[in-house]
């Protein structure tokens, strides 16, 4: 994770002043790419309890008290940070209809729906990460219920909706093209060992294959 959010540092840093050396400029560029491994091991993370579970028992533990423990995780601080950008708002601009827009469609965690919030927003722009995971949160269940009931199945049709989406211009705020990553970080771990061994390389030569193709599906693969 460290790892990852020195990447994307580092990507903002290349946005910011533009350096130009191409033996760094390249790997600046790709800090992006911590995005990705970011939403992976969260979802690595948050199935991991139930992994360990499904390893002891042989069965798959409910996801009972899942939402509250991660609204109780998350909700204090980031309303805390968007409280915080809300006063330097106010005393930079002054109160708005626009600001209070904005204000609605981050304390419902809705900001990436909206341009006026997301891409020029006066509270955080770095929030927008925030509200892709809520979305990924209220999945988890249903993913998890799918999982438990066909791996393979469910990958099939996560790709087939989601692949769709994006290259039909759908996917403006890049929420579908995650939620594959999301579900490769909950289903690495209960994949047959066999598997373990494929899966990496198929998505490499998906990679390969989509690279003419879009780079955003790429960088995901």
């Amino acid at each position: 994770r460290v790892l990852a959010a020195w990447a994307v540092g580092a990507f903002h840093i290349w946005q910011q002043s533009w350096y130009s050396r191409p033996a760094a400029e390249h790997w600046l560029r790709a800090g992006s790419v911590g995005v990705d491994f970011l939403v992976m091991l969260s979802a690595f993370c948050l199935w991991l309890p139930y992994a360990r579970v499904r390893a002891a028992r042989g069965g798959f533990p409910g996801c009972e008290g899942f939402w509250r423990r991660r609204a109780l995780r998350i909700l204090p601080c980031y309303y805390a940070a968007v409280l915080l950008a809300l006063l330097l708002a106010l005393r930079s601009e002054g109160w708005s209809a626009g600001l209070g827009k904005d204000l609605a469609a981050h304390l419902t965690l809705t900001h990436t729906l909206f341009p006026r919030s997301y891409l020029f927003t006066s509270l955080g722009s770095v929030t927008w990460t925030v509200g892709v995971l809520a979305g990924f949160y209220l999945l988890f269940p249903l993913l998890q219920r799918a999982l438990r009931r066909n791996i393979w199945l469910t990958w099939v049709v996560t790709l087939a909706v989601c692949i769709p989406i994006h290259l039909l211009g759908w996917d403006a705020r890049l929420v579908a093209v995650h939620i594959p990553e999301f579900l490769f970080g909950m289903t690495f771990l209960i994949m047959p060992k066999r598997a373990q061994y494929i899966l990496p390389a198929a998505l490499l030569a998906g990679a390969a294959a989509a690279r003419s193709l879009d780079g955003k599906i790429t960088c995901a693969l």
